[in-house]
């Protein structure tokens, strides 16, 4: 689990500090946005982020009488947690409606997984603000959901005897929560500068 934790922070931390350090207050919450060459850099990073999030939903596939789940990436912890329940929910009232759709299970999650994503991403593209709004739902929901309560869950499970473990665990704590709050309040703050010139797709 540390490893996962070292290598999405070194993804994701680097992108935001380089991003400050280059443009200060001035870049974007999408950082591509704020570059303006070279092209190909922009164009080879942005066909990178489509390929991340098109791979981070889970692909399940029915193999005659058994389910084969097969997982492209679970790189984005996000989109796999939290969108499963949601796609479960859909295909479970469809085929409550139109039981006939059990014949074709894989037609109908490539139909409605398609279209999930495509309503989220016109959402996604129609609001000024969608960066600082994911900041601040990752502040109120991802963080303590998926780097908070994994640390606590793991300190009643395995109680720490070594010193340095509880430190560990006690610094992950503190700082993620320190770091939350400061997001939440961040994220906030921006949304309501930006939303006196609200206007979709701006």
């Amino acid at each position: 689990m540390s490893v996962a934790y070292a290598v999405a922070a070194v993804a994701y931390v680097s992108v935001a500090v380089l991003g400050y350090a280059a443009f200060g207050d001035a870049v974007d919450s999408n950082v591509l946005l704020s570059l303006a060459e070279p092209m190909w850099a922009i164009a080879t990073a942005n066909a990178m982020v489509v390929v991340h999030f098109a791979a981070s939903y889970q692909v399940r596939v029915l193999c005659g009488a058994r389910e084969a789940i097969w997982t492209v990436n679970h790189s984005s912890a996000t989109l796999q947690v939290f969108t499963q329940p949601v796609f479960e929910a859909i295909e479970t009232a469809l085929t409550g409606r139109l039981p006939a759709l059990r014949a074709h299970a894989r037609v109908m999650r490539i139909g409605t997984r398609g279209a999930y994503v495509a309503c989220t991403g016109t959402v996604a593209a129609s609001l000024p603000f969608f960066g600082d709004l994911m900041g601040l739902i990752s502040a109120a929901g991802f963080v303590p959901m998926a780097i908070l309560m994994p640390v606590v869950l793991w300190g009643l499970a395995r109680p720490q005897k070594r010193l340095a473990e509880r430190l560990l665990n006690g610094t992950i704590l503190v700082t993620f929560s320190l770091l939350a709050v400061a997001a939440f309040a961040g994220s906030s703050w921006r949304i309501y500068q930006k939303s006196r010139t609200y206007a979709f797709w701006s």
